[in-house]
C-alpha cells in the first residue's frame, strides 16, 4: 500500500514529503536541524506531524530557521539524511545519522 507509505524528494533543493493526501514542502536551506526522535506519537513541542506514527521505524524531527518542528515518521530516513547532507553540509544532526 504504496498510498500509506510517507515518501520524500528532493526536488530543486527543497525537500517534498507525501503522505496520503498531504504534501509538505520544505526548502533545504531552511533546514536548520535533524534529529533522532524515539517516541512513537508527535510531541507537544512539535508544530507539524506527517506519516503513520506508529507504522514506520524511523521518525524524525526536522526543524526550521523559523523555529518550526516536523514530526516525521518513514522508513530509510538514513538515506533522506544523506541527501541533505549532500545539499547542505554544515546541518545540524543529532541522532544515530553521524
Amino acid at each position: 500500500m504504496v498510498f500509506l507509505n510517507t515518501r520524500y524528494e528532493v526536488v530543486n533543493n527543497k525537500l517534498v514529503i507525501k503522505y496520503a493526501f498531504s504534501k509538505l514542502i520544505i526548502p533545504i536551506e531552511d533546514i536548520r536541524e535533524i534529529s533522532e526522535s524515539t517516541y512513537y506519537a508527535c510531541q507537544d513541542n512539535v508544530n507539524y506531524s506527517i506519516g503513520m506514527q506508529n507504522g514506520q521505524p524511523d521518525r524524525i524531527i526536522i526543524k526550521t530557521k523559523d523555529n518550526k518542528s516536523y514530526f516525521i515518521s518513514l522508513n530509510g530516513s538514513h538515506l533522506l539524511v544523506s541527501e541533505i547532507r549532500k545539499i547542505k553540509p554544515d546541518i545540524n544532526i543529532q541522532g544515530i545519522f553521524i
